[in-house]
C-alpha cells in the first residue's frame, strides 16, 4: 500500500501536520522504549517506587533521544 501526503510548507497549518507526520515513526520508538521501561521497573523494581513525575522525566528523555521535537507536538 501507498499514501501520497501532499503538505504547502509555506502554510504554518501544513508545516506542522507535516512534522506530525514527519515525527511519527520516531515517536513510535520512544513510545516502545518507554513502555520497555515500565515493565522492566514493574517486573525487577518495587512497582510503587515510579512518580509521575519520574516516569514523565523517563517518557521525556525517550522522546528526546529519539529526535521528536515536543514544541511541534504541543502545537
Amino acid at each position: 500500500m501507498k499514501a501520497k501526503l501532499i503538505f504547502d510548507l509555506s502554510d504554518p497549518v501544513d508545516w506542522i501536520n507535516f512534522e506530525h507526520a514527519n515525527n511519527a515513526g520516531n515517536l513510535v520508538n520512544a513510545l516502545y522504549d518507554f513502555d520497555q521501561w515500565l515493565r522492566a521497573q514493574g517486573k525487577y523494581e518495587n512497582k510503587e517506587t515510579i512518580t509521575i513525575d519520574e516516569a514523565r522525566d523517563k517518557l521525556r528523555e525517550f522522546v528526546s533521544d529519539n529526535g521528536v521535537n515536543w514544541q511541534i507536538l504541543e502545537l
